[in-house]
């Protein structure tokens, strides 16, 4: 069995979506600026690497760009050293807390109309607790829907996967879809949260979705992450679990710590780091539960897909080699139709 891994880009129309969450974020992000530094080479990456006070938004491209947070205090200095090393940029967002404020204003000016049996809207950003009252609504109106839980975070909250399965789960190829591996990627979740309504209550305008497929589906990926996002820092982005060695700072980056080639490049041995891998290869519980499930369901699961966002990029595998992975064409072809969909 081959399973086929995506990284799918959430590119939906959410661009101004509310977050019904109080308290308001404790870090503040105003007059945070985002610069857009040219990128020509690798030499030049590596040498952008080196500038002081940068957050990066985006890892880089060579021949495209480099997305860097630089805080109030720090700007003119940062310009400067980008001049001094010869570095085109732009100003790509002059005051990133607006947009945090903007974020409560939702799509089209008007909230979604609330059913009465959840929560839920696709005009602003929800909690966890409302994206897991949908789920129990939907496993309590469709027969052929179940909630599965696959464990706990490291803080305790519920990891929960849906299951649309008509005719019973397990007898058809089965697709795995998750989100909010990355805590601030809010349009994650959001996004994943569609698809499940996309999928199960918008079934007859595409029987065959079910008819010809099973379906498991992880909202929130990193719940403790997600909701520190909430309450404490918009942009963080890692778990929230502590290991010993890595000083006061928390938290893995989850996306880095899986096991098929943990630690091969592309993350970092610093706790502080936005891109730890954590101390081994499943240090974290959530992907421990993840693994878990997918190991249980390897015969039926033919299709994976990580929900991210921020860049409009389909990810093809492999992530840690140059070389094409085995059916690199079909999976090209089925990335080149996904992007005919949803860009042509």
């Amino acid at each position: 069995m081959k399973v086929i891994i995506f990284a799918f880009v959430a590119v939906l129309a959410f661009t101004q979506a509310s977050i019904l969450l109080e308290p308001a974020q404790s870090k503040s992000y105003e007059n945070y600026s985002v610069l857009r530094v040219e990128v020509h080479t690798k030499e030049e990456f590596e040498l952008l690497s080196t500038v002081g006070d940068l957050h990066f938004w985006n890892e880089g491209r060579v021949g495209g760009h480099a997305d860097v947070m630089v805080s109030p205090e720090a700007l003119q200095e940062v310009q400067k050293q980008l001049l001094r090393r010869n570095f085109q940029f732009s100003t790509m967002i002059e005051n990133v807390g607006k947009l945090m404020r903007l974020e409560k204003v939702p799509a089209g000016g008007d909230r979604d109309e609330v059913k009465a049996e959840h929560p839920m809207t696709w005009t602003e950003y929800h909690s966890q607790d409302d994206v897991e009252a949908y789920l129990d609504y939907l496993a309590a109106t469709y027969d052929f829907v179940e909630v599965e839980s696959i464990g706990e975070s490291y803080e305790g909250r519920p990891m929960r996967v849906i299951k649309a399965c008509k005719g019973g789960c397990g007898n058809k190829p089965a697709m795995w879809i998750d989100g909010g591996i990355h805590a601030r990627e809010w349009i994650s979740p959001a996004s994943v949260s569609w698809m499940i309504k996309e999928v199960i209550e918008n079934d007859a305008n595409h029987p065959e979705l079910l008819e010809n497929l099973d379906w498991y589906i992880l909202p929130i990926h990193n719940p403790d992450g997600y909701a520190y996002t909430q309450s404490s820092d918009r942009l963080w982005r890692k778990t929230r679990s502590s290991h010993p060695g890595i000083g006061l700072c928390k938290g893995t980056d989850a996306n880095r710590n899986y096991g098929y080639h943990w630690n091969d490049g592309g993350s970092s041995n610093l706790g502080c780091s936005d891109t730890y891998m954590g101390p081994e290869a499943f240090s974290e519980v959530e992907n421990q539960n993840v693994r878990d499930f997918i190991l249980a369901h390897k015969d039926q699961i033919k299709f994976f897909n990580s929900i991210h966002s921020y860049s409009q990029l389909i990810l093809l595998p492999w992530g840690f080699t140059t070389s094409n992975a085995p059916g690199y064409d079909k999976l090209l072809d089925l990335a080149t139709k996904v992007y005919s969909a949803y860009f042509c």
